[in-house]
């Protein structure tokens, strides 16, 4: 935090912003600086993310507590930093709430999530169908259904993951 920073610049909100717009903003800092989500960058931007990290989380526990947001208010206004506070507010809290950007392409389609358990499924009913009829057919149906199911079941996610890394960079760039 520089010289002269408070939590709520931390955050990007005002101070008189509304508790759901402090928390909205704290989540939005978070899914761009958390450390998870630079695993794979180098030292530099890593150590930048985790020391802003430590910043949104600090702002957080300050500001996301009624009671502790009262008393560093209090203190705010007591040494002239703010005259500002959620009771005496003239701004209305929706203009300084942001947004998250979305990040497209982080989920697999909802079809693709829901194929290895009609793959399941119908190696199910093949095999039913498959042992009371007796036809070898549908017993083999049952086996390529319940197999490729299967490898649904570990290629979705793999998917997903794969994506949910490309999109997470996107568009979302760490600096000072």
């Amino acid at each position: 935090m520089k010289a002269g920073d408070t939590h709520y610049d931390v955050l990007g909100v005002q101070p008189g912003a509304d508790a759901s717009s402090i928390r909205r903003a704290y989540v939005a800092k978070a899914r761009v600086y958390h450390p998870d989500f630079h695993a794979e960058a180098t030292a530099e931007v890593k150590a930048h993310a985790e020391a802003e990290m430590r910043l949104i989380n600090e702002a957080w526990a300050i500001l996301g507590s009624t009671q502790s947001r009262s008393k560093y208010d209090r203190e705010l206004r007591n040494t002239g930093r703010i005259t500002d506070t959620p009771s005496t507010s003239s701004r209305p809290a929706a203009a300084t709430q942001t947004r998250p950007e979305k990040v497209s392409g982080s989920a697999p389609p909802r079809w693709l999530t829901m194929l290895p358990m009609a793959c399941l499924a119908l190696a199910v009913a093949c095999f039913a169908v498959g042992m009371v009829t007796g036809i070898p057919a549908l017993l083999a149906g049952a086996v390529g259904g319940a197999i490729l199911g299967a490898l649904g079941f570990v290629i979705v996610p793999a998917v997903a993951l794969k994506r949910s890394k490309d999109g997470s960079t996107s568009g979302q760039t760490v600096s000072a």
